[in-house]
C-alpha cells in the first residue's frame, strides 16, 4: 500500500515546519517514526531530516523511560501493573507500547497475569462457562441435550460451584471457544509426543508473509511474550486466545497441513483453560482475557480451506453481562451492527456502526479500532472509504 500521497506536500525548509508535518503524520499512533522519515525524506532537505530524526528518537525514548519509571513508582505504591498497562495500551502508540512490554520483562511479563489472582476465576468471571473435567480431559457432566443443544445448567458460571468441584479433587477444567466467541490456537511443542515438531516456531514462520498493522506484528515480536493472552501447557506448548470477530461458515481447518506442523485450531471443540492441572502440572494463564486480539482474517486464510464467508449473527450473540446494555461495550456494537446492518453495503454497514460508536459516548479512535476489524472492511476494495465514513459521523 502507497500511503506517501496521502502527505504529499510542497518542500520544507523551515524545521519547525517540518516538526509540524511530522505530528501531522504521526498523531494517534497511526504511523510509526520510521513511516513518517520515509514519507518526508523526500519533502526537505537530509540536514534537517538528520535533525528530526535525532530529536524524535531521544523524544521516543524520553517518553519510553518516564513511563518506565512511572509504572515502577505507581507499582511500588500498590498500584495494579495490569490496569496501568491497558491505559497505556488504549492511549499509546502500538511501537511505543510495544517497546515498554518489552522493557518491563521479565519484572512484569514473567509472571502470570489474571485479574483475580485466580485464573480459573477469571474466566467465570467473565462469563466463560467451564466444564469440571477428568485427568483425561472427559467432561465430567453432560454438555449437549440429545437435539445437540448445550445444557446451560451444567456450566460453571459461579466462583462457588466453581469451588465446589475443587472441593471434589476436580483440578482440570475445560471451555468451549465457539461458545464464546473465542478461537484457540493450540501450538504443540513437546518431546513426549509422537509428532517432535515444534509447532510454535512453525506457526511463526507460517505467518512471516501475513499483511497485519503495526500493532498486530508487535504481538508476534518476542513471542509469546508480547502476545496479550496466552496459556502455556504442561509440555511447553502455548494456546493462542483470539475473540471471532465473526462467526465463521463452513469452517474447514488444514487439518492434514497443520497436524504435520503440530498446530491446531481449537472452536467446535474443548480447550482446557488456564489455571487448571494436570498430572501436577499447571496450565498458566499469561495475560488477560479481555486483551484477545481480535482473529487476523488473513490468518485464517493460512489455517482454512478457503475464505470463511461472515453469516448473520442471530440476536444475542453478544451476551452482556448482568444489568450490562448491548451497547455498553465495543464488542457488543459490533455484534449487535452484524444483526442490524448485514445486508447492507459495506459503506452503510460502516457508517451507521460508527452512529452506534458515537451515540454509545465512544471515541472516533475506538470506532475506527473495532470496525477495521470487521469483514465488511477487510473484504472491501475501497478500504480509504472506510475512514472517510467514519470520519463523517464524528
Amino acid at each position: 500500500m502507497c500511503i506517501a500521497p496521502l502527505y504529499k506536500e510542497t518542500m520544507i525548509y523551515n524545521y519547525d515546519d517540518l516538526l509540524n508535518r511530522y505530528a501531522n503524520i504521526t498523531i494517534d499512533g497511526k504511523e510509526t517514526p520510521e513511516t513518517a522519515f520515509n514519507i518526508l525524506q523526500d519533502q526537505t532537505t537530509p540536514e534537517l531530516l538528520t535533525r528530526l530524526k535525532a530529536d524524535a528518537l531521544q523524544h521516543e525514548k524520553d517518553a519510553l523511560n518516564g513511563m518506565i519509571k512511572t509504572f515502577h513508582d505507581l507499582t511500588a505504591k500498590g498500584h495494579d501493573g495490569e490496569t496501568l498497562l491497558t491505559n497505556w495500551k488504549r492511549n499509546t502508540p502500538a511501537y511505543l507500547y510495544g517497546a515498554l512490554l518489552q522493557a518491563l520483562k521479565p519484572a512484569y511479563n514473567d509472571t502470570p497475569r489474571t485479574s483475580s489472582g485466580d485464573a480459573l476465576q477469571d474466566y467465570v468471571i467473565k462469563n466463560i462457562g467451564l466444564y469440571p473435567c477428568t485427568q483425561n480431559a472427559r467432561p465430567l457432566c453432560k454438555i449437549y441435550d440429545e437435539s445437540k443443544n448445550i445444557i446451560d445448567a451444567n456450566k460453571i458460571k459461579d466462583v462457588e460451584t466453581l469451588q465446589s468441584w475443587k472441593n471434589k479433587n476436580v483440578s482440570l477444567f475445560a471451555f468451549y471457544p465457539a461458545h464464546n466467541n473465542f478461537i484457540v490456537l493450540d501450538l504443540d511443542n513437546s518431546d513426549e509426543h509422537a509428532n517432535t515438531t515444534n509447532g510454535i516456531k512453525n506457526f511463526l514462520d507460517l505467518i512471516a508473509g501475513v499483511e497485519m498493522a503495526d500493532q498486530y506484528k508487535n504481538y508476534f515480536k518476542d513471542f509469546p511474550r508480547n502476545f496479550p493472552c496466552y496459556v502455556e501447557t504442561p509440555h511447553n506448548g502455548i494456546h493462542l486466545y483470539f475473540k471471532a470477530s465473526y462467526i465463521p461458515n463452513n469452517w474447514t481447518p488444514n487439518k492434514g497441513d497443520l497436524n504435520a506442523l503440530n498446530i491446531e485450531i481449537k472452536y467446535n471443540n474443548q480447550v482446557t483453560a488456564g489455571g487448571s492441572i494436570r498430572d501436577g502440572k499447571q496450565y498458566i494463564l499469561r495475560g488477560n482475557l479481555d486483551d484477545a486480539p481480535r482473529m487476523n482474517i488473513a490468518i485464517i486464510d493460512l489455517l482454512t480451506k478457503g475464505r470463511p464467508q461472515p453469516i448473520k449473527k442471530p440476536a444475542g450473540s453478544y451476551k452482556p453481562k448482568d444489568g450490562e446494555l448491548w451497547n455498553a461495550t465495543p464488542d457488543g456494537i459490533i455484534s449487535k451492527a452484524q444483526e442490524l446492518y448485514f445486508n447492507d453495503t459495506p459503506h452503510y454497514f460502516v457508517m451507521k456502526t460508527a452512529v452506534l460508536f458515537k451515540k454509545a459516548g465512544f471515541t472516533k479512535e475506538l470506532a475506527t479500532e473495532y470496525i477495521t476489524q470487521t469483514p465488511q472492511h477487510i473484504g472491501r476494495k475501497n478500504k480509504a472509504d472506510t475512514l472517510t465514513a467514519i470520519t463523517s459521523v464524528f
